[in-house]
């Protein structure tokens, strides 16, 4: 929980007071964004990796709501592109001190998005050794 004080001192910091947190393991994801869609928020703080992140870009395109994806996975490859090698509280702090709406494309595959980048075929049978390493 130590990530979301911080998240939240960051957040009071900008002169944010009524943030709500959803914290919790991917198996939580789907409950904490439907949630989220509920309330039409106009910001969601992402801290994740990148398919949370798409998961989050999904649900916010559909209820125009902001998007803010914070590197918090494996990989990051959004994020990165976004902020290069920023940690995810520099990346909070830097955006909410000036804020700079990006459109950002990607593609589809079937029924799932993609942005920067798409694993497909034969690499993604290394995705559960990747996670068990991580």
């Amino acid at each position: 929980m130590e990530c979301e004080h911080k998240m939240l001192d960051i957040l009071k910091g900008a002169g944010i007071v009524e943030a709500k947190i959803w914290c919790g393991d991917t198996d939580q994801m789907e409950r904490s964004f439907t949630e989220a869609t509920r309330r039409k928020l106009q910001v969601l703080v992402v801290l994740g990796g990148d398919g949370t992140i798409r998961t989050a870009a999904e649900r916010c395109g559909a209820e125009r709501s902001y998007l803010i994806p914070l590197p918090g996975g494996t990989m990051n490859m959004l994020a990165r592109a976004l902020y290069g090698d920023l940690s995810w509280e520099d990346a909070l702090e830097k955006t909410l001190a000036a804020p700079s709406p990006k459109v950002l494309s990607g593609g589809r595959l079937a029924d799932k998005q993609f942005f920067i980048a798409a694993f497909v075929g034969a690499p993604t049978l290394c995705t559960e050794a990747r996670e068990s390493i991580r």
